[in-house]
């Protein structure tokens, strides 16, 4: 909870070039949404109780009773995939919403934004996908895709909001790229998120 502590005690420092990601020339530094986990993500937000680590938990357990019939349009660097599903994921750092580690193999300085989405699943495989997550232990499960790009374009065939970094950027259809080595910053020199 202090951050100047955090930062005193790490026992070494170095500077170093990241990527920044854009969501309609909007900047994120980890992590853009949308579906079902931006649902949960607006629920989090509007809680009346500051749940902790838990917000995201009970945002997401409203969210599963409202989901319904969405069908997601994905173009990464001009390769085209539609499907019915729960939510996309565009990082370029893996983790979000509480300690999700939605986006496990993104580095901050690779160049690239990972995609992961979770097509077609019943209630059960969406709160499991999720509970995976926290560990970065879902990429394997069904209906999980996972892919790498430049450039990502996501439609959906109702509205749906985009966030990114646990902010509402807007309403889809969102276009997200990456902008190589733009921000420079200081991190502990064993950080496991760049290449």
């Amino acid at each position: 909870m202090d951050p100047v502590e955090t930062v005193a005690s790490i026992s070494t420092l170095v500077v170093r070039d990241v990527d920044l990601g854009l969501v309609n020339g909007r900047p994120y530094f980890g992590v853009a949404n949308v579906g079902f986990d931006g649902l949960a993500n607006q629920y989090g937000n509007d809680a009346k109780l500051n749940l902790g680590s838990f917000t995201y938990l009970y945002g997401g357990l409203k969210a599963l009773r409202e989901w319904k019939n969405v069908t997601f349009t994905v173009v990464v660097d001009g390769q085209e995939s539609t499907f019915p599903g729960w939510f996309v994921a565009v990082g370029n750092v893996g983790q979000y919403g509480g300690g999700l580690h939605i986006c496990p193999e993104a580095k901050v300085n690779d160049g690239l934004l990972d995609v992961v989405s979770l097509g077609e699943a019943s209630i059960f495989r969406v709160v499991a996908t999720f509970l995976a997550s926290f560990r970065g232990g879902h990429l394997q499960r069904p209906g999980i895709s996972f892919v790498r790009g430049k450039e990502i374009r996501i439609h959906a065939n109702k509205p749906l909001s985009i966030f990114a970094d646990g902010e509402m950027l807007g309403p889809l259809p969102a276009t997200m790229t990456i902008e190589q080595a733009s921000v420079r910053v200081l991190v502990p020199g064993n950080s496991s998120v760049f290449q």
